[in-house]
């Protein structure tokens, strides 16, 4: 018998999707980037800190910082209240 509604489920402090036909059966629905299940879940906190510290030390984010930082019109050197009260 298969389920017709997908409901989320806590197992053990992680929580999943059972998915049902409600989900599984939309056209947007794929296997591949599907929910994964608690028993599939491998990362520990090290895996996820090292993505962090990869993606914060990577030159696009200082890209990304620098031109905002020129789109608002900011330097390095001003307050904050120097941007946010005008005088």
């Amino acid at each position: 018998m298969t389920k017709i509604t997908s409901q989320m489920v806590d197992r053990g402090g992680l929580i999943e999707l059972d998915v049902g036909n409600d989900v599984s059966g939309s056209s947007r629905f794929n296997e591949d980037i599907a929910p994964t299940q608690a028993s599939e879940r491998t990362w520990t906190k090290w895996n996820i800190a090292a993505l962090w510290v990869g993606m914060s030390i990577c030159v696009p984010t200082y890209t990304l910082g620098g031109v905002l930082t020129a789109y608002f019109g900011l330097s390095v050197g001003k307050h904050y209240s120097q941007f946010c009260w005008p005088t």
